[in-house]
């Protein structure tokens, strides 16, 4: 099995000058104090002036960057490799020879050996993987240092002691001398003063020998806060008071291979170390790194981590270990602190915010600083360590076990009641886990602004219409706190813009609010989630076109740290844009591996349902100068295309019309060719015949089909250099007159534009449109100018209802500077007025109407070829089109006027599109998105719950109503436990779940306890005062989904 490891982070904030810098060091907002006077009493702000001594103190440089945890990183040419039980040297050397590497150590105890690649590591553990001397083969991934902000100081000296009463516990216990701490760091400053006579012989992992001074710093920290020299008169005092340090180095510079820690970690075992500290970890694991820490609890050594400095609940190694005992941070007031990692996996908590220790002389700020300041969970891991010595020291028959449960049944609550994710069973408590009498546990913090709004029915409402700017307040004021907000967009689609602003950053402060805003649609499904990573204290914005509807808000703290200050939550709505709702979707393609022309849509198979066709005037692959039908199948989808021979010439752009051209109810097709105008009949089984030309018809450019003369069969118009009406006739013959001469070729439209019943034709003209009126002595034509001074002859042109008032009007799209499209409305008298112009994205094309969204009004489309953009304007119920809506399409770059067309290609009975396809891709489908959402995210699973968080549960029910439709297989008291919050212990209480109200219920009574006629009253299950945890873990929804780790907290 191949493990996959982490970058690791020795997790510390770094700490920085409490003496005098440099002046290219120095930080122009504040003076820093002498030595003498950080470590007299305080590391106060005054301006003091004095010459740091060889007692300075110094913060370290902070990080850039939020702290996330990396990506994994290796060392690029090794890998870790366990053979199987026999393996010969000779074996091992060949398996070697396979990666052009060499086998370079052996960690014995853990049986990895580590083996140089002349190539990437990652391609040898492949190569190895499935090799028959292989067990196991891993990369060696590394650790590296990160530190957290710190640019601030704290008044009092060393007063976190008091918070885990450590001066108390020393009165019954300092003497630790037998119990040794291994430091597993960057080595530690033997020649500190501080440090005098407390180390014993250490090991350099990295380069296998005893050299073990520290050039970084951290690791001299670290032992100082676990052990320093305590009682001798200046300094600092160490957890430990007087137990026994083991310097185990494991860095190179700034990383730590986990090859090097496992071999340092057994190193320490072997050589009499009763605890080994790790302040490092980071992301991913390794079997390597696992099996030196049970090597270490096997051999009865308690190993004490850090839980990581990322602030969230990533998940970080070794402190994941179950053998472990993993430690979180807190300021000197036991509250969670912004950096701190967590999860379920911490247990305790201790301080880890300014933090004052010893400094390694041997770094580059050199022998005067022989003290710093620091924040992080790397130097709340050494404090517990430091007691854990002296419970071990007290109690040396303990095993680790015994030792980690000792101080987890003794630690003070603080956070959430009992055991919770943030500081697991709370903050160590020195003096009780050494026989001390019990203190009060620290006080949860007060619910913030707002409250209880922890679930989405419970969320606050804010105000929300057109043009308006609202603003709400709230606060994280409790670790791990959501604040649900609602609001409501009516009336139209609009452009929602919410900002979430923190409090400002203050850096002397262990908290601070690092928000993360989400927003939800009205069932619960995540639209857009924001959290920058531009510093802890970024304003969070998003913007996201809306649909009318119900909204909600997820406000919450990116780490667990409470933070009373208020936050304000903006939001503002606007006008929608252009490409905010696009018409349609992303589309399909009928590749039939030519560029097409033109597209029509109609029933042409005789099943009913509309189908799509395309021509093309060109060759690739025998396909060229074809008609192509695409049908309609029962499920909406689109078949494959079948060809038919047509007379369409080489790059002929060949106009079709749909129609009933022999009077058999089956629909045909014409096509406008240069030859004439050509008709292929369907026969009886759904299939074109071959075509035949109508004489007389040379030079077709533009077709339409429709009924003429109102006897009921259908006619067809066609334009070359004029137009012209074909009138059916019996037996599938059509005569030719004249409807208009002296006019180029242009497209041709038909609807009845005076209202006098016939069917009129509408052409583009110079400057305007061209309509010719059907009347009883014929012919005759009316101009109607456009008045746009660069507009010239329309692009194309549409005939529809565009007002809903059963009167034909007229569109034109106009490719002036600006682009637009001109309507011409038909008033009640029979004329025609250009009642408007729409500004058009750029450079319009082709115009078609359809019912978009099945409102019974044609709505209206326009191609833009050169930008594959559609235009939809949606007509109003009050008769007006609404502003452009965009939609990416696939079309030419120069398409046709019947490039594309409108229709229901899925049944659905909203108009859906078929264009002629870019270059090569022969015919694109584009289905309409009218009613569809945007893709969503996870849905929320809990949406209510009768009790909020952290209220008290009464003698009742407990009801959660779920968002989500539950698999009422998986809802059991496995899956949804109510627990004792100081123990984890589950209570055994009746479960149950209703699909129909999507309600789980929690009786906190049995049926005999419940009050009725012939029972006793009920009396309280859940002693009141008490903590309790609701938690579901393993319960599915219908998809298969499984929620776990799910957690609220409650009192009795």
């Amino acid at each position: 099995m191949t493990a996959v490891l982490g970058l690791a982070i020795l997790l510390a904030a770094a700490p920085s000058s409490a003496g005098p810098q440099p002046s290219a060091e120095a930080d122009s907002r504040r003076t820093e104090p002498t030595a003498a006077q950080a470590v007299a009493a305080s590391i106060g702000r005054a301006d003091r002036s004095a010459a740091a001594t060889v007692d300075g103190v110094r913060r370290l440089a902070e990080p850039g960057g939020k702290g996330r945890t990396a990506e994994p990183q290796h060392e690029p040419h090794t890998v870790l490799v366990r053979f199987k039980a026999g393996t010969s040297a000779s074996a091992r050397g060949r398996v070697a020879g396979r990666v052009g590497g060499k086998v370079s150590t052996d960690t014995s105890t853990t049986g990895y050996v580590k083996i140089t690649t002349s190539g990437p590591a990652a391609k040898a553990v492949a190569a190895l993987r499935d090799d028959a001397a292989v067990a196991e083969v891993s990369l060696d991934y590394r650790r590296t240092k990160s530190k957290v902000p710190n640019d601030y100081y704290y008044a009092q000296y060393q007063k976190y002691l008091a918070t885990i009463r450590l001066p108390q516990a020393w009165d019954v216990q300092s003497a630790a001398t037998g119990v040794t701490i291994a430091i597993v760091d960057t080595g530690v400053d033997g020649g500190h003063p501080d440090l005098a006579g407390k180390l014993v012989a250490g090991y350099n992992s990295v380069a296998d020998n005893n050299q073990t001074a520290d050039y970084d710093g951290h690791g001299t920290m670290v032992a100082g806060i676990a052990a320093a020299n305590t009682g001798n008169t200046y300094g600092v005092a160490g957890a430990a008071y007087n137990g026994r340090i083991m310097p185990i180095m494991v860095f190179s510079g700034e990383y730590a291979y986990d090859s090097d820690i496992a071999e340092g970690v057994i190193w320490a075992v072997d050589h009499g170390a009763k605890i080994v500290n790790m302040s490092l970890g980071g992301a991913g694991q390794t079997p390597v790194l696992h099996e030196a820490v049970k090597y270490a609890v096997g051999k009865g050594v308690l190993v004490v981590v850090a839980a990581g400095n990322t602030g969230d609940d990533s998940p970080h190694y070794p402190a994941m270990y179950p053998e472990v005992l993993t430690v979180g941070a807190t300021d000197h007031a036991a509250a969670l602190t912004d950096f701190s990692s967590w999860g379920d996996h911490v247990d305790l908590a201790a301080p880890g915010f300014d933090i004052i220790s010893t400094h390694s002389r041997t770094t580059e700020y050199g022998p005067s600083f022989a003290y710093g300041i620091g924040a992080g969970t790397s130097y709340s891991s050494p404090l517990v360590a430091g007691v854990a010595a002296l419970v071990r020291a007290k109690y040396p028959s303990l095993t680790p076990a015994q030792v980690i449960e000792r101080l987890k049944s003794t630690a003070r609550d603080a956070g959430p009641r009992g055991i919770d994710p943030y500081y697991g069973y709370g903050v160590v408590d020195a003096y009780r886990a050494l026989g001390g009498a019990a203190t009060t546990d620290f006080a949860m913090k007060p619910a913030g602004a707002n409250e209880p709004d922890d679930v989405p029915a419970r969320a606050t409402a804010v105000p929300l219409s057109a043009e308006e700017f609202q603003s709400i307040t709230g606060s994280s004021a409790i670790e791990g706190d959501v604040d649900w907000y609602r609001f409501e967009v009516k009336g139209r689609e609009s452009r929602v813009a919410l900002t979430l602003t923190p409090p400002a950053h203050d850096g002397r402060r262990a908290q601070n609010f690092d928000p993360v805003l989400a927003l939800y649609d009205a069932e619960l499904r995540l639209i857009q989630e924001v959290d920058s990573t531009q510093g802890v204290n970024a304003v969070e914005q998003l913007s996201q076109p809306l649909y009318p509807g119900t909204y909600y808000v997820k406000v919450r703290n990116f780490n667990g740290a409470p933070d009373e200050r208020a936050y304000t939550l903006r939001k503002s709505v606007g006008n929608a844009g252009y490409w905010d709702f696009p018409a349609f979707g992303e589309g399909a393609y009928g590749d039939v591996a030519v560029s097409g022309e033109t597209t029509a849509i109609g029933d042409v198979t005789g099943d009913g349902r509309p189908d799509a066709l395309l021509t093309s005037g060109h060759d690739s692959q025998g396909t060229g100068r074809k008609l192509f039908v695409f049908a309609q199948a029962a499920d909406g989808t689109m078949a494959a295309a079948r060809q038919y021979e047509t007379r369409i010439q080489y790059d002929e752009k060949a106009a079709i019309a749909v129609l009933d051209a022999n009077g058999d109810g089956r629909n045909d097709v014409a096509l406008a060719v240069a030859v004439g105008v050509e008709v292929l009949l369907q026969d009886e089984s759904g299939l074109l015949q071959p075509g035949v030309l109508l004489p007389g018809t040379e030079g077709a450019r533009y077709l339409a089909a429709g009924d003429m003369d109102g006897d009921g069969d259908t006619d067809l118009v066609y334009s070359a250099q004029g137009v012209f009406l074909l009138t059916q006739g019996a037996g599938g013959t059509f005569a030719k007159s004249t409807v208009a001469t002296g006019t180029t070729w242009h497209e041709v439209e038909i609807g009845d534009l005076d209202g006098d019943g016939r069917n009129d034709v509408a052409s583009p003209a110079v400057n305007g449109v061209a309509v010719h009126l059907a009347g009883a002595g014929g012919w005759t034509t009316t101009f109607y100018g456009h008045n746009v001074s660069d507009g010239g002859t329309p692009r194309g042109i549409e005939v529809a209802d565009l007002n809903g008032d059963g009167r034909a009007d007229i569109a034109a799209t106009l490719r002036s500077n600006q682009g637009q499209l001109a309507v011409f409305r038909q008033l009640s008298g029979g004329t025609m007025v250009r009642s408007s112009i729409e500004y058009l994205y750029y450079e319009p094309d082709g115009i078609e109407a359809g019912d978009w969204d099945g409102d019974g009004r044609l709505d209206l489309f326009v191609a833009h070829g050169g930008f594959g953009a559609l235009s939809t304007f949606r007509q109003h119920a009050e008769g007006y089109l609404e502003p452009a809506r965009g939609a990416h399409v696939s079309l030419p770059v120069y398409p046709h006027a019947n490039g594309f067309a409108a229709g229901d290609l899925d049944g659905d009975g909203r108009a859906d599109l078929a264009t002629a396809a870019e270059a090569h891709k022969g015919i694109w489908f584009g289905y309409s998105a009218y009613g569809a959402r945007p893709g969503r995210g996870p849905q929320v699973w809990v949406k209510d719950t009768s009790v909020p968080a952290r209220g008290r549960l009464g003698r009742g029910e407990l009801v959660l109503t779920m968002q989500r439709e539950l698999d009422p297989a998986s809802v059991n008291g496995g899956t949804v436990r109510l627990v004792r919050g100081s123990t984890g212990a589950v209570l055994a209480l009746p479960v149950s779940y209703d699909p129909a109200t999507r309600t789980i219920t929690i009786r906190l009574v049995t049926e005999a306890q419940r009050p009725g006629p012939g029972r006793p009253p009920a009396r309280a299950v859940l002693p009141d005062n008490l903590s309790y945890r609701l938690v579901l873990d393993g319960v599915e929804d219908s998809t298969g989904s499984v929620l776990s780790g799910y957690s609220v907290w409650y009192v009795g």
